[in-house]
């Protein structure tokens, strides 16, 4: 049985054990003033009851997802539907410019920077920083 979502915001399915992917989503993280997203990993429970079919296969791991508004977006659409509903002004314009780029080139080039993303954005050495209470109330496991 499904667990229900809590308060129908945006939740972020992203690997929990990249680098690129920790980044973009501490990126949200500070930019989303009025708290709209949600965070869960994909190795965690809520990706495993939400998203089981994409968890349970290792290609899953390849991106990002956005489940907003009872629709699951990925690649390079859940990447620009979040930078879109950041309240930053220019982000919103970046993604409206990437948007006209057809989507076939734009998940390829999204594809090939997340099939290299270990050799490209490698972990840091050191252990990582323990999130803070605002965030972790914002972490779904």
């Amino acid at each position: 049985m499904k667990k229900e979502l809590p308060n129908h915001q945006p939740i972020i399915y992203y690997d929990g054990e990249c680098a690129l992917c920790s980044f973009f989503v501490d990126f949200t993280y500070r930019l989303d003033d009025e708290k709209k997203f949600l965070f869960a990993p994909l190795q965690g429970d809520t990706a495993a009851h939400h998203i089981p079919k994409l968890v349970n296969k290792r290609e899953g791991f390849t991106t990002v997802y956005l489940f907003n508004d009872s629709k699951l977006y990925k690649k390079s659409d859940a990447a620009l539907l979040i930078l879109s509903l950041l309240p930053k002004k220019r982000l919103k314009f970046l993604a409206y410019c990437i948007s006209l780029i057809p989507k076939g080139l734009r998940d390829s080039l999204y594809m090939f920077i997340s099939r290299n993303r270990r050799l490209l954005f490698p972990k840091p050495k050191k252990e990582c920083p323990i999130p803070s209470p605002e965030f972790r109330a914002r972490l779904l496991t």
